[in-house]
């Protein structure tokens, strides 16, 4: 081949590269003076014009603006046809540290023989500044042309040293994965949901045969894309999951081929987002604060990669399995902290509820936080021992708790074994009705406590059935009976205060014997549910995000409840149309009674007789009745142009309502109750029980800078000392000499956890 050039620009192209590198550039000219030549043969002109045809059928794959490029360099520079398409770029030069700066890396490389790259760059710094951290790359490399560098070492430096301005807190809940296996288990379930799904899949894109010789779209393809956009009136962007999943082949996704350890990493920096930035969504993993989740992950992704993660897993619908996989490993765990007693045997369920806004008419509820009815998401959340999430299910709209006690008690059942979960259900007083109670009744693995009010309560008489009984301090409970629904007696626990001004009683129903739950157990189990129930949601929004919903598509729904109004609302106009013919009847029949009337008295008087109140009497009831059936007939009016307004109204309404997907929201809640898992596990075994609330854990330890020591066999987490808070850092070393005790493992390295420029304490052990 030849690769002699007569230009100067050739011979000084040919100076400054490598043989090597001379000799791709000659191969990629020929190749191309090929193609060039081919399609100018197939045209007929040498110096004319050339045609699309000509290149798509002689040089494929080469868009149309590049060959028009190659051709000027064809026609337009000297010398023979390769050296016209030789790639003329000459490589930059790279920038080379100074003479001092290498001389200081070689003589810190002659003292050790071993030389640890960080302990070279942090000196580098130290002494010429900020500008001297030389990368472990170009350490490397002088190291290795100054002879001082072993070559096929693993890794070269002793350790790698990273530095954080914060996430210290954070080795917390990495101790506490690690131990548990939490977030490992939830990335194992995914990849096992992924492995079922055999290729092909979905359908094919449009975009593949729509477009021109251009790869633009056709005009055919845009107006249709357009009319179907137009015909379901919602955004592409807000299509439904399930419509979505339809179209896409779940065994192409990006999960599918992940292995377990990144899927786990990613979930972590997920997981951990709320404790670092408040920003909504994933985007705050781009801020300077995503990087802090380095030490709870291996790696700190960003937002894309976090985006395209959850994207993928409410594809694969990966709620159900998730959910399931963390009540696995928190069940028995739960069941660990739980103290003696009737607390080992305590389920809770109860449903909550958070807004969202949204122009569209969209299934909604009343939210106890904003005091309206609105769009919103309810939330019902199956929890036990010292208030562990298990299962929450996420409904858009509104929820009935009835609806779903039992379906979640089941699942628990199916999952973990009969009564595993727990004895004696607690549910407030929405649960309180006769079905709920003679369900539970009729079951021999469950019992239930709950609150009646309204209906069961009033109009009611307790039959007692034994003494006051001292309760707390000013309390005082006793065991009572209450017949329901017509022959079911129910035991009842009443609970008063004792000298209060306004005394109202408290009535615990409960299906479970005396025996096996005491009366002031009773009482004690239902008031429970603040500190076991209620305050997991009040953590959860105080800090772990709950009360941002995630997911934005929709579908529609027949809208029972309008076109129930709009039925109601027709049906009064018709009855109101009746009445108003009979109210116009009734006028009518009263102003005649009237008009007789006074024709009789006219009558009587022109024949001479003496009218007193007794004739008048007739008259009288007359003119009431005309006053009673016009004042009936005004009332019957009103009410008639009330029910035409509201059927103009609910005509209005549309006849379908959207309804938000939830399972991406499914997804985000069963991380965000993992991540109040771990955190739990922190506080019961690392802190000794001490009660650390979300926001008070991301603000005095989630905060703290760290250094992270990566050695071959171990990893070492170094959290900065606060001087503002010794009490809290007294209890964090506490917490990492208990870490460091049970010799931890990530991976192949061991964790070691400890703390840095501050006071020594000796702790006993």
């Amino acid at each position: 081949m030849e690769d002699q050039t007569t230009t100067d620009i050739g011979k000084r192209l040919k100076a400054g590269l490598s043989p090597s590198c001379w000799v791709r550039r000659v191969e990629m000219a020929h190749q191309r003076v090929r193609l060039v030549e081919a399609v100018l043969v197939a045209c007929g002109d040498w110096d004319g014009p050339v045609s699309r045809q000509a290149v798509r059928e002689h040089a494929p794959g080469i868009p149309w603006s590049s060959f028009l490029h190659l051709l000027r360099r064809y026609r337009s520079r000297d010398g023979a046809p390769w050296e016209r398409m030789l790639d003329r770029r000459l490589p930059s030069k790279g920038w080379s540290p100074p003479d001092a700066w290498l001389s200081t890396v070689r003589a810190l490389g002659h003292q050790d023989p071993q030389p640890s790259l960080a302990v070279i760059r942090e000196t580098l710094v130290a002494v010429y500044g900020p500008k001297a951290g030389l990368g472990d790359t170009t350490l490397r490399r002088v190291l290795r042309e100054a002879g001082l560098w072993m070559v096929g070492r693993s890794g070269g430096a002793r350790e790698q040293v990273t530095e954080l301005h914060g996430g210290g807190g954070l080795v917390l809940l990495l101790a506490a994965e690690l131990e548990t296996g939490a977030v490992r288990s939830l990335a194992g379930s995914v990849l096992s949901l992924a492995s079922e799904h055999e290729g092909g899949g979905g359908m094919a894109r449009p975009e593949d045969e729509e477009r021109d010789d251009r790869g633009r779209f056709t005009t055919a393809y845009n107006d249709r894309r357009h009319e179907r956009y137009t015909a379901s009136q919602v955004d592409p962007i807000y299509h439904s999951v399930d419509e979505v999943r339809g179209e896409r082949d779940l065994s192409r996704l990006q999960v599918s081929s992940m292995r377990a350890e990144t899927l786990a990493n990613r979930l972590r920096c997920i997981l951990a987002l709320a404790l670092v930035t408040e920003r909504r969504g994933v985007m705050g993993l781009d801020g300077p604060m995503g990087a802090w989740l380095a030490a709870f992950s291996s790696y700190s992704y960003k937002a894309g990669s976090a985006e395209k993660t959850l994207s993928e897993l409410k594809l694969l619908d990966a709620g159900e399995v998730m959910w399931n996989a963390h009540a696995t490993t928190w069940a028995t765990q739960a069941g660990r902290w739980s103290e003696e007693g009737w607390r080992q045997l305590v389920a809770y369920v109860d449903t909550t509820q958070d807004p969202y806004w949204t122009e569209r008419f969209t299934a909604s509820g009343k939210v106890s936080r904003t005091g309206r009815v609105q769009p919103c998401l309810s939330r019902v959340c199956l929890s036990t021992g010292p208030g562990i999430p298990i299962f929450t299910e996420v409904i858009s709209g509104t929820a009935k708790l009835k609806d779903h006690l039992q379906a979640l008690l089941s699942r628990a059942d199916q999952l973990l074994g009969p009564g595993e979960l727990g004895r004696v259900t607690v549910v407030d007083a929405e649960c309180g009705n006769a079905t709920v109670l003679r369900t539970f009744s009729e079951s021999l693995d469950r019992d239930v406590v709950t609150v009646l009010k309204g209906s069961l309560r009033q109009g009611k008489t307790l039959q007692v059935d034994g003494p006051w009984l001292p309760f707390r301090e000013r309390d005082r409970v006793r065991e009572t009976k209450l017949l329901v629904d017509g022959d079911m007696l129910v035991r009842v626990v009443e609970m008063e205060r004792v000298g209060s001004r306004n005394p109202t009683s408290t009535w615990f129903a409960t299906t479970a014997d005396f025996e096996f739950l005491p009366t002031i157990d009773v009482a004690e189990v239902y008031l429970s549910r603040w500190p076991y129930q209620e305050d997991l949601f009040r953590r959860a929004r105080d800090g772990v995000g709950l009360e941002r919903s995630a997911g934005y598509g929709v579908s529609k729904t027949q809208n029972l409840a309008v076109l129930t109004r709009r039925e109601k609302a027709g049906t009064k106009v018709e009855r109101c149309n009746v009445e108003l013919r009979g109210a116009i009847s009734s006028q009518l029949d009263a102003e005649l009674s009237v008009e007789d009337a006074r024709e009789r008295l006219a009558e009587r008087k022109a024949l001479g007789e003496k009218l007193d109140g007794r004739q008048k009497a007739g008259l009288r009831q007359a003119r009431e009745r005309q006053r009673l059936a016009k004042k009936q007939l005004r009332e019957v009016e009103r009410e008639r142009a009330k029910a035409i307004n509201e059927q103009r109204r609910q005509e209005t309404m549309p006849d379908e309502i959207y309804v938000r997907d939830t399972a991406l929201d499914s997804i985000t809640t069963c991380l965000k109750m993992t991540l109040l898992s771990l955190m739990e596990f922190v506080c019961q075994e690392y802190f000794d029980g001490l009660r650390i609330m979300p926001r008070t854990f991301a603000d005095a330890l989630v905060a703290l800078p760290v250094s992270i020591r990566k050695r071959q066999h171990e990893v070492i987490y170094e959290v900065h000392y606060n001087e503002r808070d010794p009490a809290m850092m007294e209890l964090l070393a506490v917490a990492f000499e208990c870490i460091n005790q049970r010799q931890l493992r990530d991976g192949k390295r061991r964790l070691v956890v400890r703390m840095r420029d501050g006071p020594e304490w000796s702790i006993s052990t």
